[in-house]
């Protein structure tokens, strides 16, 4: 099995319902708990971090199936433009600034379902501009920051820059992460994660590709707002954790650049090379 692949499984199912029991055998110090002190020795923290792995490892073990066929495959990212110039105003600016607004999108062959987004020690994970990107002050860098009901008094939230797993706002949202650190996303600058996700547990649905009514399957995993002309690139690189209709896990890996994305109705298809080379089953 792949670095990555015990990396994000081990994330996913982990940090599910197993956590507790995963809690307990680190003497209650869960991801909470990172970087509070314990008196703890550190050959027993370590012990028990092992005991922790292998029993991960074995929950791999009994949840794939080696000789499963693949059901279905990832295809690629896929954007929207949203908007251009949608954004109305930004503190200490007298003039409407140059902006587009697009929303980018997991593409499968069939409905299958996205687990989460990394980075780990092979790929880390990476979302950049070759501007920067609008963060509004009362949203956040995710869609659990994203409250519709604001909407009407502030209409520029609408356009806010955040992360996902199907879900656009919220409502609904069982949008989880660890080892992301935002500031400098929120401060409008790259995202970059070398060992950390965002993920929903395999219980949640939201991951689950919906058809956009073209034959597409699709799961929304952000909203990116560019200051510029559209020509402005936004560009990057995930691993994503998927399970197929079957039930098997796969890990893909995607690198991404856009710029002039076509209007709404219209469809651009990214990262084929990068994925071709990277996509691999997770067996264990």
């Amino acid at each position: 099995m792949s670095q990555g692949c015990i990396f994000a499984l081990v994330l996913v199912w982990g940090l599910s319902a197993r956590m507790i029991g995963w809690r307990q055998a680190l003497g209650g110090h869960g991801p909470a708990a990172v970087g509070v002190g314990t008196a703890q020795p550190i050959q027993t923290r370590i012990g028990r971090v092992r005991r922790v792995v292998k029993y991960a490892i074995a929950v791999i073990a009994t949840t794939t199936f080696i000789s499963a066929p693949v059901a279905a495959d990832f295809i690629g990212l896929s954007a929207d433009l949203v908007g251009v110039n949608l954004v109305q105003t930004i503190p200490g600016q007298p003039d409407q600034p140059d902006t587009w607004t697009a929303r980018i999108y997991a593409d499968f062959d069939a409905a299958d379902h996205l687990l989460s987004l990394s980075g780990n020690g092979t790929n880390a994970m990476l979302w950049a501009s070759d501007s920067q990107f609008y963060q509004n002050t009362f949203g956040g860098p995710t869609s659990l920051d994203i409250n519709e009901g604001q909407f009407g008094d502030l209409p520029d939230l609408q356009y806010d820059s955040w992360l996902t797993i199907g879900a656009a706002s919220q409502d609904a949202n069982a949008l989880q992460e660890i080892g992301i650190s935002w500031a400098a996303f929120n401060s409008g600058s790259p995202l970059y994660v070398p060992n950390g996700a965002l993920f929903t547990t395999p219980d949640a649905t939201q991951g689950v590709a919906q058809d956009d009514g073209s034959g597409r399957y699709r799961v929304l995993v952000a909203q990116l707002t560019v200051f510029g002309t559209p020509a402005t690139k936004i560009w990057g690189q995930t691993n994503l954790l998927w399970n197929d209709t079957a039930g098997q896990t796969h890990e893909s890996f995607v690198e991404f650049s856009f710029a002039n994305i076509p209007a709404p109705g219209a469809f651009a298809l990214l990262g084929l090379t990068a994925l071709t080379s990277n996509r691999r089953r997770c067996t264990a």
